[in-house]
């Protein structure tokens, strides 16, 4: 949890930017989200094994932050975003038994989103920014001789994107982009029921999303 506080005191240092400003603004995104977790296991004695596992489904966020006026037809606006999907990867095998389980549910990050105004109502921009991911990983088995684990935590990542705003009102604003998230890799043990190691899982996620936020300025 250290490094979301790092995204908060980051957020505060990004309204000390000069510029005109255009105001403080929140609103809402929504869209879709793709993970993509990529497990390699270890074996303990050797050997390895790799697997590339996707799941889908839809997003819901909460975004708030500063707009700067740069130049006549350039803005930067700088956004901390909180949000949510449903995105959920699930697999059973019989022949174990064992049940795996993996998602990312909830987001936290900040962004900067230089934007070139095309005309008064018509933009285009471009995303960078850090967050972090809450990742649950977890597989269940009930038999004695079977190999389980159970990782939970916040995993810092990057993201790069960019999409097109129009403007309806100098208030109201709506923004349709592209969002790809690329984290730092992990790692976990796998244990028998007996607290020795079977394996050791290393996961490098990635996520992409296609949004639609509208911005309301104050």
């Amino acid at each position: 949890m250290k490094k979301i506080l790092f995204l908060c005191v980051v957020s505060v240092f990004g309204l000390s930017i000069e510029g005109k400003a255009q105001g403080w603004f929140a609103g809402v995104e929504g869209g879709y989200i793709k993970h993509e977790f990529n497990p390699k296991y270890t074996f303990v004695g050797g050997g390895s094994a790799e697997f590339h596992d996707t799941s889908d489904g839809l997003e819901l966020g909460l975004v708030a932050g500063y707009d700067f006026a740069v130049a006549e037809r350039f803005s930067l606006l700088t956004q901390f975003r909180g949000a949510w999907n449903n995105s959920e990867w699930t697999l059973f095998l019989p022949g174990e038994p064992a049940r795996f389980k993996y998602d990312n549910p909830v987001t936290l990050g900040l962004s900067a989103q230089p934007t070139f105004k095309i005309s008064d109502k018509l933009g285009i921009f471009a995303e960078l920014g850090i967050l972090e991911g809450k990742f649950n990983e977890e597989k269940r088995s009930p038999s004695s001789i079977r190999s389980s684990y159970d990782f939970s935590d916040w995993i810092f990542g990057y993201t790069l994107g960019g999409g097109i705003s129009y403007r309806f009102t100098d208030a109201l604003e709506c923004r349709l982009g592209y969002r790809k998230t690329i984290y730092n890799d992990f790692s976990y043990a796998a244990r028998f029921p007996s607290g020795s190691r079977r394996s050791t899982v290393r996961d490098e996620p990635e996520s992409e999303s296609f949004t639609l936020s509208f911005l309301y300025r104050f």
